[in-house]
């Protein structure tokens, strides 16, 4: 083939580049010089394709808007998807694999995609364009309003703006939380079959090095009595792992994680209904595309989510159970449990206030299964708007753990002290004691949310009483 594609000497764009004749080709034919004419605008009656993708670049160049605003970028992304498209037709051309007057007419079309792209982009009142990382996976939806001053967006599409930020902002959070997780979980067993290998092997493990390669023992430190060649079955674990798989943080890190997936997956559908309905005359449908990604998105990560956070609470309140219930077995029995070692606990336990009281520990340890209970009980599932902070308070687990503990030590003591008495058939508030004291602090923990209404209004009526109000 006489064509021959090279880089332009001067270009006008990166990867600019010219069709010209082989040197060592035959002579052009008259369709391959029409070819080279209408690439390089010399022909009569065609549209010259350098001129349009020089005014391409001309466009982007005296572009007044920031340069690191979306429009620019847009267009930056347009004239170098253009040229790409062209460089594949020119090359398929030259090496005989397109017709040279389809090659050309492709240009004209690639062209012309080119320009209307231009012009959406121009005249869009927003500019939605995906944040890719150097793995090609979406990682953001970026936004950006594309209006002068004196003009101003549609009702319709201002919500929509706020429903595609929102949207953005809780996939790309809950999926970055989804693989900081699952990384801690691999570095962390990483960690443990290291250590697992070097205690097997003879070595020791250096908790402040836990990564460091510790060597066995020589054969030959073993003694003047260990065998010269011992078998090969001694010098491992008792019941060692049969092959177990190879974990490598940084292969693992090398590789795109189901949650970044995801996150390419919902961001990616979530940014071509956001141009939909921004840049494009459906918002309507493009807001309910949006709330059926929404409600996908929460089908897929409600079950991990609140799986996580329960068991988030049990590491608190099932060891804070345990305790308090063993404190209430220690109140007046420290000698029976601990022996007379303990003088300090035995003093404590012993005291004629503890033992007056300890119904309290049951009372807190009823609390605290209750504190567990009460968020399944009252999040039945989680809303997509919820995925990012599953309780409405903010508080993470010790903290709400603590809460309700004070708050059923302080409602506790209105039955305690006679300030207020209820009874429900055959219990009574007052002077709680036994398996009534643990059934009072799970009411109080499962009721959580109603416990804290109702002691803030006593407490406002107390107040107000006392201020003579």
């Amino acid at each position: 083939m006489p064509l021959h594609i090279q880089p332009r000497p001067e270009p006008r764009f990166p990867d600019d580049f010219e069709a010209v004749q082989s040197p060592q080709g035959a002579a052009l034919t008259p369709e391959e010089s029409e070819f080279i004419s209408a690439l390089e605008g010399r022909a009569i009656g065609t549209t010259p394709i350098r001129g349009g993708l020089n005014k391409v670049a001309a466009w982007h160049e005296e572009d007044s808007t920031p340069p690191d605003s979306a429009l620019k970028r847009a267009l930056g992304e347009t004239l170098a998807k253009s040229v790409v498209a062209m460089r594949d037709i020119a090359d398929r051309v030259a090496g005989g694999r397109r017709l040279v007057l389809l090659g050309a007419w492709d240009f004209h079309v690639e062209q012309g995609k080119c320009f209307a792209r231009r012009e959406q982009l121009s005249t869009a009142p927003f500019i939605v364009r995906q944040v890719v990382d150097k793995d090609k996976l979406v990682t953001d939806v970026e936004i950006c309003a594309n209006l002068s001053p004196p003009e101003a967006a549609s009702a319709e599409r201002q919500d929509l703006f706020v429903k595609v930020c929102s949207t953005s902002s809780i996939v790309r959070l809950v999926c970055d939380r989804w693989d900081e997780d699952a990384r801690r979980k691999l570095a962390n067993e990483v960690a443990r079959r290291a250590k697992a290998k070097v205690g097997a092997g003879g070595g020791l493990w250096n908790p402040a090095a836990p990564n460091a390669q510790l060597n066995p023992p020589a054969a030959n430190q073993a003694g003047p009595t260990a065998q010269p060649n011992p078998p090969a079955v001694n010098q491992t674990a008792p019941n060692p792992e049969p092959n177990p798989p190879v974990l490598n943080a940084d292969a693992a890190s090398a590789t795109p994680s189901p949650a970044r997936r995801v996150k390419h997956e919902y961001l990616s559908n979530l940014a071509s209904f956001a141009q939909m309905g921004l840049q494009g005359n459906q918002a309507g449908f493009a807001a309910k595309a949006i709330d059926w990604i929404q409600a996908d998105f929460a089908g897929l990560s409600a079950p991990r989510i609140k799986n996580s956070h329960l068991a988030s609470l049990a590491r608190w309140c099932g060891p804070g159970s345990a305790v308090f219930l063993l404190c209430y077995l220690w109140a007046g029995n420290t000698a029976v449990y601990l022996g007379k070692d303990y003088r300090l606990i035995t003093v404590i336990f012993d005291s004629e206030f503890v033992v007056g009281h300890k119904a309290f520990f049951l009372l807190f340890s009823g609390a605290s299964v209750g504190v567990w209970l009460s968020f399944s009980l009252r999040n039945i599932t989680i809303p997509f708007n919820n995925l990012t902070t599953p309780e409405d308070d903010l508080l993470t687990a010790p903290f709400r753990l603590f809460f309700v503990l004070g708050l059923t030590a302080l409602s506790a003591l209105l039955f305690w002290t006679g300030a207020l008495n209820i009874e429900i058939g055959a219990l009574k508030m007052l002077k709680f004691s036994g398996g009534a004291a643990f059934l009072i602090g799970g009411f109080f923990g499962v009721s959580e949310r109603a416990l804290s209404d109702s002691f803030l209004k006593r407490a406002n009526t107390f107040v107000t009483r006392v201020g003579g109000g």
